[in-house]
């Protein structure tokens, strides 16, 4: 099975601009699918303070009000007291010019002490044939990458690294070979293959009060949208 991994569209690719429709939301119209980074929160109000200006529209499914790409912007206006946000709206299930990629996970700690992490929250581990190594079973389960062995774990992904991110210090890459090259370089280090939620999943746990863990989605536009120049005066009281 092919793993698409989003790794053919950089975030640093050249895109066409495309202006959008910009509609203004109330915060309380629109919820997050994916759980809040407090340091990445803190850094948005920091930056919107000093700066005095939101210049990036949340974009969301306009059907449901779930937010697909601004969750941090989105947070930082709620804790500030905003009542409003300039969003950019979708239709999420059915516009097929938008890709929905995930981040791949990875650890600086060596083998063993993931292994035995990933082991006290995981019920069935396979190890995987070579053929196997870097592409994910048909059925989707995560696998662990290691520089010698490779592991199948036999849990839902959400959940998984919801438990994952309370044992392990993770950080993110978004190409399949930035994965790769850490894994094999000089300092041992672990990373892991998943497959991000469908697109029916995302507002169904948005809609429920849920969330994912922070980088489980990644979403792509074959175009860049307008940056907005509104005034921490026009936004916040």
């Amino acid at each position: 099975m092919e793993l698409k991994s989003g790794a053919e569209y950089s975030i640093y690719e050249e895109k066409p601009l495309r202006v959008q429709p910009i509609r203004w939301r109330n915060l309380d119209e629109i919820r997050p699918h994916e759980a809040v980074h407090q340091q990445a929160l803190k850094s948005f109000c920091n930056s919107l303070r000093k700066k005095g200006l939101f210049y990036k529209p949340v974009l969301i499914d306009g059907a449901s009000g779930t937010i697909l790409d601004g969750t941090h912007r989105w947070a930082g206006l709620r804790e500030l007291d905003a009542k409003q946000v300039p969003t950019i709206e979708f239709d999420y299930l059915n516009d097929k010019e938008i890709k929905v990629f995930t981040w791949y996970p990875i650890c600086n700690k060596s083998a063993r002490e993931v292994l035995e992490a990933v082991e006290s929250v995981v019920d069935e581990i396979e190890a995987l044939p070579p053929e196997q190594t870097f592409y994910p079973p048909p059925n989707g389960d995560p696998v662990l990458l290691t520089k010698n062995l490779n592991y199948r774990l036999k849990k839902d992904s959400i959940s998984l690294f919801k438990e994952l991110g309370e044992k392990l210090e993770l950080e993110f890459v978004q190409d399949y070979n930035q994965l790769v090259k850490h894994i094999q370089g000089e300092r041992e280090g672990c990373g892991f293959l998943r497959q991000p939620p469908t697109r029916k999943q995302v507002i169904e746990i948005a809609q429920e009060g849920g969330c994912v863990p922070a980088k489980a989605t990644r979403h792509w536009l074959p175009f860049k949208y307008q940056h907005i120049m509104v005034t921490t005066e026009e936004i916040l009281p």
